[in-house]
């Protein structure tokens, strides 16, 4: 059967997820058939994130890096922004100005600063949420206090005895 660029199934596209060149073949019995799709599709695969944006339109790169962003958010607690724009692969005001959109639309939370240079993800608890955590903190402390006072009365009556 011969291949052609525009008979390539979305199978090959989720077999090679994200990665590029011929790390994403595998090494299965079937490494010659993807190796030929693979060269068929080696223009496609080396095209850059920019490259597909331009010759998709405005509305699918946008929501691909609306996902994007939303992982990050879930994967990251804080991130500088240069990281931030390099795993987006945009530039720093571009990056800042999705991620500034997204937070807009609450879509995701986060907290820039930018004389620091760091995003932060992590949404500020309330003040009864901090008090409810610490007084759970102070039982867990008195409850080990109180285990520990126990612990040497015993043995203090044990020493006593054999005396």
């Amino acid at each position: 059967m011969a291949l052609d660029a525009s008979t390539v199934s979305a199978s090959v596209w989720n077999r090679a997820g994200l990665r590029r060149g011929p790390e994403a073949l595998g090494g299965s019995a079937l490494a010659s058939d993807r190796a030929r799709t693979f060269r068929l599709c080696l223009p496609l695969f080396s095209r850059s994130r920019r490259e597909w944006n331009d010759s998709l339109g405005v509305c699918a790169p946008s929501r691909v890096c609306a996902q994007n962003i939303r992982v990050l958010s879930s994967a990251y607690t804080k991130i500088t922004t240069e990281r931030f724009a390099s795993l987006l692969d945009l530039d720093l005001a571009e990056a800042e100005k999705r991620l500034s959109e997204m937070v807009v639309q609450k879509a995701v939370y986060a907290a820039i600063d930018r004389p620091a240079g760091i995003i932060n993800f992590t949404k500020p608890k309330a003040a009864a949420e901090v008090l409810n955590e610490w007084s759970g903190n102070v039982s867990e402390l008195l409850t080990l206090l109180e285990k520990t006072c126990h612990l040497i009365h015993r043995e203090s009556m044990v020493h006593a005895k054999a005396k």
